[in-house]
């Protein structure tokens, strides 16, 4: 064997290592109900992973195998993070999920400024769940107002890990660095911004990367 590829194999191995340890890291998923709002049916869990984020699990009965992994808006003040700020968005959101998509929302390990901090925490929350429910057919990165900009530098930083990405009411610095590799969801943004007011919109259709939402 040449010593270049003794090095690479070595190399693969001390990375999946390192992929395993940052998940076993994180405390093991609790099952719990799931909040008022979410589709009967559904299978909810929780957890907190190894930098302290707390992080929140929705898989619907009609699940398509397609994950949308959420980063919340704000940011929160200063200091721990709890549950609900995890938790909180999938009910706002819950026209996701209804769809039959899997989620996964992250409360950032604290509160205060830092989009590549939430992105990590984003990324991580991910991880968690392809450990625990394998690797989903699609996986669609989310932002809400500041985690719009959250999720852009996600998609800057590790866009081959996600197949999409969707911005609602997002906040950009300007001007923002272009948004490689992963395709944007825009049309998909009305539908879910008027369906978490109370009403449905018809005009569904969407990107290659979001695209078989039931009409």
């Amino acid at each position: 064997m040449k010593p270049s590829t003794a090095v690479m194999i070595v190399s693969r191995l001390l990375l999946g290592l390192t992929g395993a340890l940052i998940v076993a890291g994180a405390q093991a998923q609790t099952e719990m109900t799931c909040p008022t709002g979410l589709p009967a049916g559904a299978t909810c869990y929780n957890g907190k992973d190894e930098n302290g984020a707390f992080y929140f699990i929705v898989i619907p009965a009609n699940w398509n195998n397609m994950l949308v992994v959420h980063a919340h808006g704000g940011p929160n003040d200063f200091g721990p993070e709890k549950l609900d700020s995890a938790i909180r968005p999938a009910v706002n959101f819950q026209v996701v999920v209804r769809e039959g998509y899997a989620w996964v929302s992250t409360s950032y390990r604290r509160g205060g400024y830092g989009v590549r901090m939430g992105a990590e925490d984003v990324d991580n929350a991910r991880k968690v769940f392809i450990v625990a429910f394998g690797k989903p057919q699609r996986t669609i990165v989310h932002g809400q107002s500041y985690g719009g900009s959250v999720a852009a530098k996600l998609v800057e930083i590790q866009g081959e890990n996600y197949d999409g990405a969707m911005f609602t009411v997002a906040s950009f610095p300007a001007p923002h660095a272009t948004i490689p590799r992963a395709p944007t969801c825009a049309r998909s943004i009305n539908t879910i911004a008027t369906t978490t007011r109370g009403r449905r919109s018809r005009n569904i259709r969407c990107g290659p990367a979001c695209r078989s939402i039931p009409g």
